[in-house]
């Protein structure tokens, strides 16, 4: 979802139709039937990862799985092909709140400090770990994560 900028500035969905998604997504309302059209590639990848995973449907594991572990490659191949987004913004990345104010945190990871919005997460602490993606921190970097991670081998 944080990548959707690019769909807008690809003309398929407004900045409005946007900023209401992640208004919604934030305050934990489920965005309508059709959402899932706009992310097509990762869609189609999620059902990929279902099936040689041996899965009749997509479930928090998959999800897991792309997010974590297959999202970057994937990210990779499509910029090779479109090129009209930056792949480093839409790499998923773990780092460190170093700051809080207002609705933006700033996170230190691999690439730097920057600025981050924390729509998505909240009672954010100095020092949390984080895990982000375009403009946007997705979620506490968890102990729970971190296991998973270890356990989860790609299979793309």
């Amino acid at each position: 979802m944080p990548c959707a900028q690019t769909f807008v500035k690809r003309g398929k969905i407004s900045q409005e139709d946007l900023d209401r998604i992640i208004k919604n997504f934030s305050r934990g309302k489920m965005p309508k039937k059709g959402f899932e059209s706009i992310f097509l590639v990762a869609n189609n990848m999620l059902k990929i990862i279902a099936m040689k995973m041996g899965k009749d449907k997509i479930d928090m594991k998959v999800i897991r799985q792309y997010y974590l572990v297959d999202h970057d490659k994937v990210v990779d191949k499509r910029y090779e092909e479109v090129g009209d987004f930056d792949p480093i913004a839409c790499k998923i990345r773990v780092g460190e709140v170093l700051s809080i104010k207002d609705n933006k945190a700033i996170i230190k990871t691999e690439f730097g400090i920057k600025e981050y919005k924390t729509d998505f997460v909240k009672k954010l602490r100095v020092g949390d770990r984080v895990i982000v993606h375009y403009d946007f921190i997705v979620e506490k970097f968890t102990k729970k994560i971190e296991k998973d991670l270890k356990e989860m081998k790609p299979i793309l």
